[in-house]
């Protein structure tokens, strides 16, 4: 059950990367995404594009929930700590990096595993906040983000 839920994970990650390099609806979510009056300039619709994304990110929540059923129950309320680990692994990697993300992810799981294993596995969630503090402190754009691209966006 494992090794299919980390082969998905590996498929959605591969496609994700793909159809935003390689598709036009893919270039269009980087493009409003990096500067939306320029896109818009360039005649991109930006309402349909939100709106493509938005089914797009609900496509691959579906996905990622079907893929992890079978390993427990979902509950609404037992979405936080996902939450809390997905939130750490984009501010750690830095938002629009796919190798920081990746790297992070990696990291953080690892460190939780050995807080869970050396000490008592509620102090998990801790590591992820360690790890969004230390990062907002030394480098804000992420490990692999580019501080220019974020002053620009600021």
């Amino acid at each position: 059950q494992r090794i299919a839920v980390i082969l998905a994970a590996i498929a959605l990650t591969g496609f994700i990367y793909v159809f935003t390099h390689y598709t036009r609806t893919g270039l269009a979510f980087r493009a409003i995404a990096q500067d939306e009056r320029t896109a818009l300039t360039f005649g991109m619709d930006s309402d349909h594009i939100a709106a493509l994304s938005m089914g797009f990110g609900s496509a691959l929540a579906a996905a990622a929930a079907v893929v992890v059923l079978p390993l427990g129950t979902i509950a609404v309320e037992g979405g936080y700590d996902v939450l809390l680990n997905a939130l750490a692994v984009c501010i750690v990697g830095g938002l629009g990096s796919t190798v920081g993300i990746l790297v992070a992810s990696v990291l953080i799981g690892y460190a939780q595993t050995i807080t869970a294993n050396y000490l008592e596995p509620h102090w998990m969630m801790l590591v992820s906040l360690i790890a969004i503090a230390i990062v907002l402190c030394i480098k804000p754009s992420g490990i692999f983000g580019h501080q220019k691209e974020l002053e620009e966006r600021i």
